[in-house]
Parts: C-alpha cells; structure tokens; sequence
C-alpha cells in the first residue's frame, strides 16, 4: 500500500486568479502520445485503484477500490457516505483515487474526462511524486502537476504545480463551457523549462521558468485521478454529503517513457530450489490457525485442520504463528485438500515482520506437482493456484527472509477471498495438514546447513551443516552461530511509572505485571525503562503483551531517540502482531498503537530507525490506555508485558 501526500496551499482569494480577459498563449504543436489507458476496453494494467488510506485533510475521505468503478467504456470515481478509518483517525466519507504504476518524466500527459458539479466536490488529473518513491534508492522530491476541477463552478479549471513541496502556483481559467455536461480533453506539456497547459487541443496556460519562477518540477511522478470531497469550504463550497454523481474517463495518454519506482520494480519469482528434496525425512509441524473473520469456520481433528465457508469475500484468511520455526528456513511444503464440489482459488502468503513497498509477503516461488499455473506475485505477494474438487496436493512456497521485511512472523492462507472481481462460489471446505518447514538453500552453514531447520536445527545442523551446526546450537545450525545470535535475546529492563501499580515495584525485570483501576484524565501516563546502549543495526524489538483482564486495552509502545525532532523523539517506524490489521504507526507524534482483547497475549514487533536525526534508542515507552490527550474515559486494566527482544 501507498499513500499519496499531496501539499495544498489554502487560497481564500482564489476566485482573484481568474484573469480579467484571460491571457493569450503561442499555439503549440498537438499533444501527442499512446494511451496508458483506455477505458472503453475495460480495467488497464496500468493504472489500479488506491485502497485503505487517507491523504488526511482537506481530503476528509479514505480511499477504497470500492469506489473506482467500471461500465460504459469508462472508470467511474465516486463518493460514499460513511465512516471509515485510517489508523485512529476517522473520516465521514470513502472515496475513488486511480494512480499509475510507472512513473512517468517530460513529455505530454492528456486525459479525456468529465468531472461532476457537486458543490465541495474536487474532480483531478494530475501527475505527483514524493519522498515514497525511491529511484535507485534515493527518495524523490514532492514534484506535481496538477488540473482540478472545483464542483461549485466546473466552468472553470484550476491549474498548479509544486516544486519540493512548494506550492502556490494556482490559475483558474475560465473553460467557456460547462466541464460537468460532456466529454473534454485536458491535459499538459511537460518540458524542462515550460509547462503547457491544454484544453481541447487549445493552449490554455503557460509557465516559464524565469526569475519568477525559478524552478519548475523535475521528478518523474505517478500519474493520477482522484475524487474527494473537501473540507476547505472557502475555496470548494461546502460539501454537503455524498451523492450518486461520479467523475468519468475515457481513457489517459501520455508520450513520457514510464519507469518503475524502486517500490513497484517487478521482481520475477524463481521455482524453489532443489524440487528433489525428500520431505519424507522432515518432521511435521503442529500449526494452530484462527481467523479474524466470521466467512470462515475452523476446526480441528487429528492434527488436519479443516476450513469451512459459504461464498466468497474479500481478503478473508486464516493464519498461524510461523515466527520460531520459519525463521531459520526458506520453504514451507503444506498439503492441501479440496474437500468440495467446486474449483477453489487458494492464495499463500509467508508473511514478514515489516511492510516495504506494497507487501510484507516474503514468498519468492512456488510449486506444486501437476500445477503450470501458480503465481508467484513479487509486487502485492501471495503464490496463488487452483485446487480442483477433490484434489490433494503438496503445495510447496519458498520464501526470503534475509530482505527488508524482516523475519517471519505468519503464514496466511487466502480461500476463495482473492481481492478484485470475485467469481461466485457455493462454497466449500478445504483440509490443511501435514505442515513441514526446511532450508533448502546453500550458505556458510553446509549444504542442506540443518535442512530439518525450526526447533530442531540445531540437532540437525550438526550433522548435515558442519561449523553452522555445532555454533548454531538452538538457535538452527542453518544460520551458524553468528546467524543465530542476531535474532536477539531476551534482556531485563528497570521501569519506573507514576500512574500505574506495577509488579515487580523496582529492579531490573524480564516480566513486567501492570494495573490501573479508574485510570482517567492522566492522558500519556506512561511505564518507562531506559535502555542499554544498542548496535546501531538493532532495528528491531518485541515485546509479549497479555491482557490478564476481560475488556479490551489500548496499548503504545514508543521507541525514543535522544533528540526531539519536529513534535516527537520517537524512532518507530512500523509495528506488526498476528491476528492484527488495526495497528497504527504514528510517525509524526510518535508511537506504535495496539488494541489487546481481554485475555489475549501477543507478540508485539516494533520497527525503528536509529540513523536519523533522532539518534539511537535511548528509552522504552509504554502507554496502557493512556495514549491520547483528551480522553476522560474511565480505564481498568491488568497487564503483563515480558520477553524484551531487541534483534
């Protein structure tokens, strides 16, 4: 996932901006270039629709792909009414946003479009890039170029752009003609030192670059389309709810040449390594699934776990724990079962500790006997097949774990709940067993290096992986003792709290017991430790929170550097749990925050950053429903948090 953080200057004048007898520009030669996307043959590969992220304000809205549409030749952007979230914030509305995959640098963009007259609307056409998007590793400038239509008066089109964030350009033309009515061509020429704006094939507007505009944009950008009702009522009109109304493309040309972001760059999968392994000698590995969802229905006999559901739905999954016996090998071998009368898609995902790019899925092949058809997708994640009615088969995935995604931590599996245009299916079951990890690939720790890997690498690893099997010990021969040794021990750790009653009362501690009764209006009461001086590689640390009461606990964790920056010292820069999607990262103000159900335990991973300005980690933070500034909620709660890893 994405996000796309577009700067807006507030104009309280901007109806100032149109021109009295509106300037006259040099015709230019016609735009020219191929469409990226046309519409009128339906869905394009290049452009997709942003899904589950807000832009924050003045947007007010949360971007769903429920909202991007297609029928009639054309994609459809709307509005829906309705509250929906990003991390803790809520908004009161969902909305439509497109973007292209490539990005794109000089040349002519052009987009044939209808945009809507629903007052506080904004209909666009715009090309963007920031700070997410890293070519070859170095992370672009917030560049833009933008054509906005205001509902309140769609005879008329707002054109800007930015430089490094710097906007205020804006230009508000006066069109002639009712944009919401029919069908028109917008678009721009983008050249190093002019930016031409288009209407119609009709020069519409024109920056230079001059002493008064010193920089014009230079960082290829994504090309995009969005719909959104605003909350800036003095430059929109007041929106004043959802309607049917959509904003409609034909099609989106372009004469740039596209590249993909560091991010996006399609990675090819590979088949696992060594297809002749005999996994008759690798012990099973007993896997508990649940899941978050009520589509399916789960249990349990003899060690075959049995998936039941009617229909299909959504990214439904069920999952397991992998984190200590994945880590230390590179394939899964799981054997799966359609018990039903009907063909059913499945989808598996080995899932890493950290989200870079659009996936935390670590899977890079996958194979399975009688199957030509798996997918491996390197972009989104999941290896993906289809199990006939009444098939049995050895579906076998290889993943990496030694990427920016970290290790390990679940192993998801996707039924008949694939994202996009679902087939309609009666439903079914699907039997899951015979669960087997190992490490087929070379390294410093032998050939096979303790193929058996998990809990019992370093037995094997002594045998089959040499050196890395005797220094490896517990901890897997496979990665050798040094390897090994990196994925962190647990430490003690002394805390102090004002609030809270804590037990033990003082002294350094690996297990720490927390209560408050009636915790109110102590706001950012927090349980703190100082921490012992890290390798500044150390990225890493989980914690063990149970919930030893019956209601639901708001817990953050806070990672603090040692010098403030901006509104926080905080260094996290992301946090997962099994079992968990709600969990929210707040990089501005800091802070990693979980909601723990009443006797629930998790195992809580925290990422961060200690080579920025912040410096390194310097104290632990922990807020036990006490993380916002204006809550006068009465809180109880009972805690234990345990097993300090930093890794």
């Amino acid at each position: 996932m994405k996000k796309t953080i577009v700067a807006f200057t507030t104009l309280g004048m901007v109806a100032g901006l149109v021109a009295c007898g509106q300037p006259t520009y040099p015709e230019i030669e016609p735009l020219k270039g191929e469409k990226i996307a046309d519409f009128s043959l339906g869905e394009s590969e290049e452009i997709y629709a942003s899904n589950g992220w807000s832009n924050g304000q003045p947007f007010n809205a949360v971007w769903t792909k429920e909202n991007v549409t297609y029928s009639n030749g054309q994609m459809h952007l709307g509005i829906t009414e309705g509250e929906a979230k990003d991390g803790e914030v809520s908004y009161p509305y969902t909305a439509g946003e497109a973007r292209s995959h490539h990005l794109y640098g000089y040349g002519d963009f052009e987009v044939r479009m209808k945009p809507t007259a629903v007052v506080g609307s904004v209909s666009t056409f715009f090309v963007y890039t920031g700070q997410w998007d890293h070519i070859d590793g170095v992370a672009n400038k917030h560049d833009e170029i933008d054509i906005e239509f205001l509902g309140k008066d769609t005879t008329k089109v707002q054109f800007n752009y930015f430089v490094n964030g710097q906007g205020g350009h804006e230009y508000m033309y006066d069109l002639g003609f009712d944009a919401s009515k029919e069908f028109h061509n917008y678009g721009f020429r983008w050249e190093k030192d002019t930016i031409t704006w288009v209407v119609d094939g009709k020069t519409a507007y024109q920056v230079k670059k001059d002493g008064k505009n010193p920089e014009l944009p230079s960082a290829g950008g994504h090309i995009m389309t969005n719909y959104w009702p605003s909350s800036v009522s003095g430059w929109s009109g007041t929106f004043k709810g959802a309607t049917s109304d959509t904003v409609d493309y034909e099609w989106i040309k372009t004469s740039a040449e596209g590249v993909y972001s560091d991010e996006e760059k399609p990675v090819e999968p590979v088949t696992p390594v060594d297809p002749e392994f005999d996994w008759d000698d690798v012990d099973e590995t007993d896997l508990t699934f649940t899941t978050g969802s009520s589509y399916y229905e789960i249990s349990k006999a003899e060690g075959v776990t049995t998936v039941a559901y009617s229909g299909a739905k959504d990214w439904a999954n069920v999952v397991a724990d992998i984190a200590t016996v994945a880590k230390n090998n590179d394939t899964v071998n799981i054997t799966l079962k359609n018990n039903s009368n009907a063909k059913s898609t499945i989808r598996v995902d080995v899932q890493g500790s950290n989200t870079v790019g659009n996936t935390d899925c670590l899977n890079t092949g996958a194979t399975a006997e009688g199957h030509s058809e798996i997918y491996t997708d390197m972009q989104w994640g999941g290896s993906k097949f289809d199990l006939a009615a009444g098939e049995e088969v050895e579906f076998i995935i290889s993943y990496d774990t030694k990427t920016e995604k970290g290790a390990p931590k679940s192993l998801l599996i996707f039924i008949d709940s694939l994202q996009g245009d679902l087939v309609e299916h009666e439903g079914g079951s699907i039997s899951i067993s015979n669960v087997r990890f190992a490490k087929l690939s070379e390294d410093e720790g032998g050939e096979q290096g303790g193929e058996q890997g998990g809990e019992e690498g370093g037995e094997q690893g002594g045998e089959e992986g040499g050196e890395g099997g005797e220094e490896g010990g517990e901890q897997g021969g496979e990665q050798g003792g040094e390897e090994g040794g990196e994925q962190g021990d647990a430490i003690a750790l002394s805390f102090t709290s004002d609030v809270y009653t804590m037990n033990p009362t003082s002294g350094e501690t690996e297990s720490l017991n927390v209560t408050y009764t009636d915790l109110a209006g102590n706001s950012y009461a927090t349980v703190s430790a100082g921490l012992p001086t890290l390798e500044t590689t150390v990225n890493t640390f989980s914690v063990n929170i149970k919930n030893e009461g019956q209601t639901m606990s708001k817990v953050r964790v806070d990672i603090l550097g040692q010098t403030q920056v901006g509104e926080t010292r905080a260094i996290n820069t992301a946090a997962t749990a099994t079992g968990h999607t709600e969990i929210y990262t707040d990089t501005t103000y800091g802070g990693s925050i979980i909601e723990v159900a009443g006797g629930e335990e998790v195992v809580f991973v925290v990422t961060f950053d200690q080579s920025t300005d912040r410096g390194t980690a310097e104290v632990l933070n922990f807020f036990f429903d006490s993380c916002t500034w204006d809550d006068s909620t009465t809180h109880s709660g009972n805690l234990t948090i345990s097993n300090f890893i930093f890794a």
